[in-house]
């Protein structure tokens, strides 16, 4: 994989030579309504209710309160489908090579086991001035830079400065949030592996002090310094998060961002002209039966089919402080029927638990409450793996949550004698 595809932004390059899937870089700016769906999570539905992961946008619609689904405007439909985008960050890895192979490997690990993208440039030559402007481009790519020192300052470049420290100070200068990693007892290091020329020594001294200056941990084994990257890695991405990389299907580009702009301004011309009609066409209902008016529901004991049918005559009232009990946090037509097949066990059966509404009840009260403005039907579509699944719910209108708040709202000047 070339530095070209990386930059352009089909996958970041990596040090270990695999090619990671499809992935490029997130824009600089998300609306609010991309990072809630970024970050918040999937929506999950049964039958019960639409528990909900993620507290939710305004800007997008519904928003969350105790784990629910609920609309922040009314709306014949809308569309909820979300998905969990993973980020990962690139780290480069900068040191010299032929004496650190094994610490190298550990930090790579260390890295890939923190879902992290390790690059460095140990592949390249050093002397070539081509690699360096390399160097500086994946450097440029990266969310964040690592250095680790031992015993050798390693090969300069024409001007007498080390490349190691040369990409340290490139990185510095360029805001990479820096993680320094030096050799706590240079003394116990092979001889092999360190410099003999007083010169390449002074200035690995002076490089030491540099990077000591700012975050930095001392390892003294590849396992010290593959578990001091883990902790000091994690700290650091909530410190100074960085931008990441993302999967290629979940990218955002800048004509994305200008369409869901588009998109959201005629959500709400929509929403505003399907306000004013729903206004024009409000007509009176002075003439339906609602209110302290009687209804008579019919219900079987028993088998739901085959038990003894009753019937009790209740006020309008009360079947609507049922319903919309229930439609506070949306309902399915199961949920409803559950709830006013209970309610009418607890309050007319003495508690029996085999009690079944008849359809035919049910329909009218939908039908009644519904012609009444006080609920309506939507239709959601919930994401169940890789696919929508459209889903049926009743939830109350504007003026139902008025006339519920009416119906069980405590009162002020309601006082309670003390016994």
């Amino acid at each position: 994989m070339s530095l070209g595809e990386a930059k352009g932004g089909s996958a970041p390059i990596a040090a270990v030579g695999t090619a990671l899937p499809s992935q490029t870089r997130s824009p600089e700016r998300k609306s609010s309504v991309s990072r809630a769906l970024d970050e918040r999570g999937v929506i999950n539905a049964s039958h019960q209710s639409l528990a909900l992961r993620f507290s939710g946008s305004p800007e997008y619609g519904p928003y969350c309160t105790s784990g629910v689904i609920r609309p922040a405007h009314d709306r014949g439909v809308f569309l909820v489908r979300m998905r969990t985008m993973e980020k990962r960050y690139q780290v480069f890895v900068s040191s010299t090579f032929l004496d650190l192979i094994d610490e190298r490997r550990a930090v790579m690990q260390a890295l890939l086991e923190l879902d992290c993208i390790p690059a460095g440039m140990e592949l390249f030559p050093a002397s070539d001035e081509d690699s360096w402007t390399l160097i500086q481009r994946v450097i440029d790519d990266c969310d964040y830079y690592l250095v680790i020192l031992a015993g050798r300052y390693g090969s300069l470049d024409a001007t007498g400065v080390g490349y190691t420290e040369k990409e340290y100070d490139y990185a510095v200068e360029s805001g990479k949030p820096v993680l320094g990693f030096v050799h706590s007892n240079p003394g116990l290091i092979p001889a092999k592996h360190t410099d003999v020329d007083p010169q390449l020594r002074e200035k690995l001294a002076g490089f030491r002090k540099k990077v000591q200056l700012k975050q930095c941990k001392s390892w003294l084994t590849p396992g010290d310094l593959g578990t001091a990257v883990t902790t000091s890695y994690a700290r650091l991405i909530k410190t100074h998060p960085a931008e990441g990389w993302v999967k290629g299907r979940y990218a955002k580009t800048t004509e994305d961002a200008e369409k869901m702009t588009r998109l959201l301004e005629q959500v709400r011309i929509l929403e505003q002209e399907l306000s004013a009609l729903r206004t024009a066409g409000v007509r009176d209902t002075s003439m339906l039966a609602q209110g302290g008016d009687p209804v008579t529901l019919k219900y079987r004991v028993e088998a739901a089919s085959q038990g003894e049918l009753r019937e009790i005559t209740v006020a309008w009232n009360a079947a609507f402080q049922v319903f919309g009990l229930a439609c506070i946090e949306l309902a399915s037509g199961l949920d409803l029927y559950r709830r006013l097949s209970a309610w009418i066990a607890d309050h007319f059966e003495r508690g029996k638990t085999s009690v079944s509404i008849t359809e035919r009840s049910m329909d009218k009260l939908k039908l009644q409450l519904y012609c009444l403005g006080l609920i309506e039907k939507r239709i959601i579509e919930v994401a169940a793996g890789d696919k929508a699944q459209p889903v049926s719910v009743w939830a109350l209108t504007d003026n139902g949550r008025i006339a519920l708040a009416d119906l069980v709202a405590a009162k002020k000047g309601m006082r309670v004698t003390p016994q």
